[in-house]
């Protein structure tokens, strides 16, 4: 077995724009200013020093167990990386992807006895009848020579994600296929696991899973009613979730906006100060957006009209207000980490220019592994060879000069490499790729259409799901053990 383990996280002479009436000029009802609060003539609706509400996102550990010896470290590190980014329930504290070729027609018993012999604390009773998974457990698999695949979790991660069996089981198992047929075994685990995760989709599918047994079974009022109390219990924890969201959401906005407005003019000058060609017109653009919406952050935040100490109905009723205000304070401090780090890449910061190539040279391997165009492959290795040179040169007077050529070779490769991308619609995913405002966003993302390989990947398996849906007959998973374990989830075959 393999193990990983992983805690959870243009031109020189635009314009310097002037900021005025910064927004911090004076505090808020609604802000946390400590001190300064008492001097404040609404200060009697600040609560000075009150705890944080508890972060709602747990420390997830992050496992590959590929004995099928399919993955290359590209991807194993890959996979890690974007499960670490997935938002799971609190209840989820490790996260299993097991690679196996598989040996029988049940693909349960298969995961079961593999536990059972290389990684028995995933069943803590043992693998006979009524034992279950460990809790906090979620299990990801994939037969190889099978081609099966299976989902499985301890008893309290079945219960949050609604994924013991029925739709969501069905949903999460469907999402790792396509990937699965075209040989990409990392990606499919991962986006299987991103469908598990996905419980306002889980609440969804009960729901609809409900109405269908209504309408299928007229006459049997316990059946309809056992259906709609599992659609009003999921609501109730979604809208309990949604409130206590709110709440530290508001906490945030009240304790960061300062500190971060009083930022904001010297990082208006560092931004229109960047003089590399990566540093063009849409990226300028891009800050310009997010530093005028923040600006008027103060004004969206004081026309709610909540405190600290108002009640989870009005937290609840004003959610989506309150999402919408935090999403901006989140865009500004993104964007305020990449007008830095694109600062400290102009001006010779070694650290940030190395880990800058890495992960260019990571993505670079992950799609030499993937990629089948001959000519697609001969200009990636060109620039991989590119990669390879400059980092032995990080203090290069033209290092930003290279870094966009580089930027600009491996966009066209890419593009080669994804016209064997069938159901590709790059278009359609042309509002997902990150902008400035956003934290996994790169130097290079407005540069030459450059769009990293991984991106590629995860767009086409998208659109090959959406593209095999209508035609897909689904299926419902296999639940069965044959031992009688009682553990949750279950499989199918791809």
């Amino acid at each position: 077995m393999i193990g990983a383990m992983m805690h959870s996280r243009r031109h020189p002479t635009a314009p310097i724009l002037a900021l005025m009436g910064i927004a911090c000029a004076g505090a808020a009802p609604w802000l946390v200013t400590g001190t300064a609060a008492a001097e404040q003539p609404v200060a009697h609706s600040i609560v000075q020093a009150q705890a944080a509400p508890a972060v709602p996102h747990a420390t997830v550990d992050v496992q590959v167990a590929d004995g099928s010896g399919v993955l290359g470290d590209a991807a194993r590190q890959g996979m890690i990386e974007q499960t670490a980014r997935i938002d799971f329930p609190d209840s989820v504290q490790k996260v299993v992807y097991v690679l196996i070729p598989g040996s029988s027609d049940n693909f349960n018993d298969d995961v079961l006895d593999w536990a059972g012999r290389n990684m028995p604390e995933l069943v803590p009773d043992g693998t006979g009848k009524g034992a279950a998974w460990e809790n906090g457990t979620l299990i990801l698999g994939v037969g190889t020579s099978t081609r099966t695949n299976g989902v499985y979790c301890g008893n309290d991660v079945c219960q949050d994600l609604d994924i013991f069996e029925g739709p969501h089981l069905d949903a999460s198992l469907e999402a790792m296929k396509d990937s699965f047929r075209r040989g990409n075994f990392a990606n499919g685990l991962v986006e299987g696991a991103k469908v598990a995760a996905d419980t306002e989709l889980g609440a969804r599918l009960a729901e609809e899973q409900a109405r269908e047994d209504r309408n299928a079974m007229l006459g049997i009022g316990a059946v309809g009613v056992g259906a709609a109390g599992v659609g009003a219990a999921a609501w109730q924890r979604r809208k309990k979730k949604l409130t206590a969201t709110a709440k530290q959401q508001f906490y945030e906005l009240s304790t960061r906006y300062s500190e971060l407005s009083q930022r904001l003019d010297a990082l208006d000058i560092r931004a229109n100060s960047l003089s590399s060609p990566l540093a063009n017109a849409e990226l300028r653009s891009q800050w310009t957006t997010i530093r005028d919406e923040f600006l008027n952050l103060n004004n969206r935040v004081g026309a709610l009209n909540l405190t600290l100490t108002s009640d989870d109905k009005e937290f609840y009723a004003k959610h989506k207000q309150v999402a919408s205000a935090h999403e901006t304070l989140e865009s500004m401090s993104n964007a305020e980490d990449n007008i830095n780090l694109m600062f400290e890449l102009e001006n010779g910061d070694q650290i940030k220019r190395e880990r800058e190539l890495r992960s260019i040279k990571q993505d670079l391997s992950e799609a030499l592994f993937e990629v089948r165009n001959r000519e697609a492959i001969r200009q990636l290795k060109n620039v991989e060879a590119q990669v390879e040179a400059l980092m032995r040169d990080l203090q290069a007077p033209d290092f930003m000069d290279r870094l966009a050529r580089i930027v600009s070779d491996q966009a066209h490769a890419l593009e080669l490499a994804s016209r064997d991308m069938k159901h590709l619609d790059r278009e359609a995913h042309r509002d997902e790729r990150p902008s400035l405002t956003d934290r996994d966003w790169r130097p290079g993302y407005v540069y030459s259409n450059w769009v990293p390989y991984y991106l590629l990947a995860s767009w086409h398996s998208a659109d090959t799901r959406a593209a095999e849906s209508s035609s897909s007959s689904g299926g419902i998973a296999n639940t069965s053990f044959s031992s009688g374990f009682s553990g949750g989830g279950g499989s199918s075959s791809w």
